[in-house]
Parts: C-alpha cells; sequence; structure tokens
C-alpha cells in the first residue's frame, strides 16, 4: 500500500512544480495565473499594454495593486488575476505589464522587481 502511495505522489508533485517558477531565496515556488481578461469587441484589432505596480508580503502575496496605464479596460480583472499570484521572490515593488495584440490577443505578461525579470507567455 505505501508504494501505491509514493508512485501516485511522485506525478502530482511533478505537476505541481511544471506550474511554477523556483524560487532561490524562500525553497517556494513563483506562481503566475495567466488569466484571459475579456477585450470588448471596438478593441479586438487593437495592440496595446496595461501595466501595474504591486507590493509583495513576506511569503509573496501581492497587495497594494495599483494601475500605471491602462487606457481601455477596467481594473478589476487585472487585480483579481494578480491577486491569485504568489512571488516570494520579490521582496517589496514589483511592476505586471500584460501585452495584447490582435493577431494573438494576450501573449505575455512581464513581472519585474528587485531580483526578478521574467515573462509568461500564454502560448
Amino acid at each position: 500500500m505505501k508504494r501505491a502511495f509514493q508512485t501516485l505522489l511522485i506525478p502530482v508533485i511533478l505537476i505541481a512544480c511544471l506550474a511554477c517558477v523556483p524560487s532561490v531565496k524562500t525553497g517556494t515556488c513563483d506562481v503566475v495565473t495567466l488569466c484571459q481578461i475579456a477585450v470588448p469587441h471596438n478593441l479586438q484589432d487593437a495592440t496595446f499594454a496595461v501595466t501595474y505596480k504591486f507590493k509583495t508580503t513576506a511569503h509573496g502575496k501581492i497587495i497594494n495593486i495599483i494601475k500605471v496605464k491602462n487606457d481601455f479596460l477596467p481594473d478589476q480583472p487585472f487585480s483579481s488575476c494578480m491577486a491569485q499570484w504568489r512571488l516570494p521572490s520579490i521582496s517589496g515593488q514589483g511592476v505586471a505589464e500584460f501585452s495584447r495584440t490582435p493577431t494573438e490577443g494576450w501573449n505575455e505578461i512581464h513581472i519585474s522587481g528587485k531580483g526578478f525579470d521574467k515573462s509568461f507567455r500564454y502560448h
């Protein structure tokens, strides 16, 4: 019975680690959810980016999300998406930029902070 449990546990651990970027500083993972945020029909042919700054707690929870640039869409879907993230690699302030093109839709989230600079592709 113990052997069967160990066999099942290994794939679960691998799947969880594939979904995150290891954080050297804390030994935990940075987790970024690639949320699909609705874009109105009249903006489907537009290329644009929206940018937010934020702070992190000691455990990597995103707090104090503030709009830097978002000319077209409501802020709530972005702040809700970011609230799901965990970024223990960033201590203090960070910036997240969501990029969109007409051909790809949302295509990338670029996140940076002190000692952290990563892009996450949607496709």
